[in-house]
């Protein structure tokens, strides 16, 4: 989509299903049966959390994290182009140079 998410359209009918006008041929995301359903309803809080912040946050419960309410699917691409050097082909690596794997986390 233009917002980079993946769009994902879930087929209601099978192979050889007689279809009529008004039939549900696919459900998305923003939909169930047909239905347009686009959220759900959340309390939030926006106050310090046991002292563990120094400021002010929006406060949501763990559940909504783990079983994946508020999840979705982004895309990306990105190109890079690497250039022939006097010392030889630039390489493209995750590493950073000169330090070690204990230190970058």
């Amino acid at each position: 989509s233009n917002q980079d998410t993946c769009l994902i359209q879930k087929t209601a009918v099978k192979e050889g299903d007689w279809i009529e006008t008004g039939d549900l041929l696919a459900d998305s995301a923003s939909s169930v049966g047909g239905e347009l359903a686009i959220g759900h309803n959340i309390i939030v809080a926006y106050m310090p959390w046991e002292g563990y912040n120094y400021e002010d946050a929006i406060l949501i419960n763990e559940r909504l994290v783990y079983d994946d309410i508020y999840t979705s699917v982004h895309i990306e691409r990105y190109e890079i182009l690497t250039t022939d050097t006097k010392l030889g082909s630039e390489q493209i690596t995750r590493e950073i140079p000169d330090t070690n794997e204990n230190e970058i986390r």
